[in-house]
Order: structure tokens, then C-alpha cells, then sequence
């Protein structure tokens, strides 16, 4: 698994635009070119995954600190169920030796229409070392769940992050804890 920072090299840019738009609910979904433009500075990085020569998948991160905060990862449809996310988030890894993962997946509950999805998305992540922690957030009426793994990261370290990206008046008008 190649991870290639879009910054490096713009090739794959079309397809991560199709399958962004295509992977992620339009609630779930910052403004794409408010994430190519916090791609200019230090901390955030919008990545094509590449097997065997071919796109793969997308993955954008944020740093804070000695925190990786996973925004988005997406396989494309054509690729999944080949271990491809897996070897995604050994490779994030593997490139940020000593940070705490986290991430934020949308909450799993039977009172969901997509309730498998969820679940079966919470045993791929648990499979790759990530454990439910006791944070939760709702997003744009989307309530998510904070996974984290190489370390707990507290309630504040994860809104100073988040404000890093989003700014403090949009933070304060996107977040709110449950």
C-alpha cells in the first residue's frame, strides 16, 4: 500500500473527488475545497491510496501535537473487501511512529435504518486496534463515536485539534457533545 500526499503529486485527484462524493453521505462531507485549501499548511494531508499501481482509496488526516486524527478513509467500491483499508491504517501508521489514532465513526445503534453498516464498520476498525472511547459528538445532526488507538486523547485535545482545522466560530457552530 502506497500512500501518495496529493500535495506530491495531483494525478489521483479526480478519482478521491468522485469517490469522496460517492463514499460519504452529504452531511458527513466538509466542503472538498475547504479541505484541499488546509492542505497548504503543515498538518493536513489529503492521501490516494495506491495498489499496485492503481488508486485505491482515499484518506485525509490531521495532525495536532502527537495526535493523527483520521477526517475520512475510503476504499473504492471496485477494490473493497481485499484488505486494502487495513493495510491503509498500517501504513498511516507505520508513517507516524509514537502518535495517537483517532477517529470518529458514525454511532452504532439498532435505531438506525444502516445499522449493520455501522456495526460491521466498528468490527473493521476494532480488528485494526481501535477501541470505542466514551466521546461523543454531534456533527451536523450526525451523532459519532470517537475511536482511538495507541492512547487515550482527552475531550479538550480533540476540540483543539478540531478547532485547528475548522476555526472557533464554525467549531462552536458544528460540534456540540452528547
Amino acid at each position: 500500500m502506497k500512500l501518495i500526499n496529493i500535495r506530491d503529486d495531483k494525478k489521483y485527484l479526480p478519482a478521491i473527488f468522485r469517490l469522496y462524493k460517492s463514499a460519504f453521505p452529504y452531511e458527513e462531507r466538509a466542503p472538498f475545497l475547504l479541505l484541499l485549501r488546509r492542505t497548504r499548511r503543515d498538518g493536513f494531508d489529503l492521501l490516494a491510496l495506491e495498489e499496485d499501481g492503481r488508486f485505491a482509496g482515499l484518506m485525509y488526516t490531521v495532525r495536532y501535537r502527537d495526535i493523527l486524527y483520521i477526517f475520512y478513509l475510503a476504499v473504492a467500491e471496485e477494490r473493497r473487501g481485499k484488505g486494502l483499508g487495513s493495510g491503509a491504517l498500517r501504513a498511516i501508521r507505520d508513517q507516524n511512529p509514537g502518535r495517537r489514532v483517532i477517529l470518529n465513526i458514525e454511532e452504532v445503534d439498532p435505531k438506525y435504518p444502516n445499522y449493520e453498516q455501522r456495526a460491521t464498520r466498528l468490527r473493521f476498525y476494532e480488528r485494526n486496534g481501535f477501541r470505542p472511547t466514551d466521546l461523543n459528538t454531534l456533527e451536523y445532526g450526525v451523532v459519532y463515536t470517537m475511536l482511538e488507538s495507541s492512547g487515550y486523547v482527552s475531550r479538550e485535545e480533540y476540540y483543539a485539534l478540531m478547532t485547528q482545522f475548522f476555526g472557533e466560530k464554525a467549531f462552536r457552530k458544528i460540534f456540540r457533545e452528547l
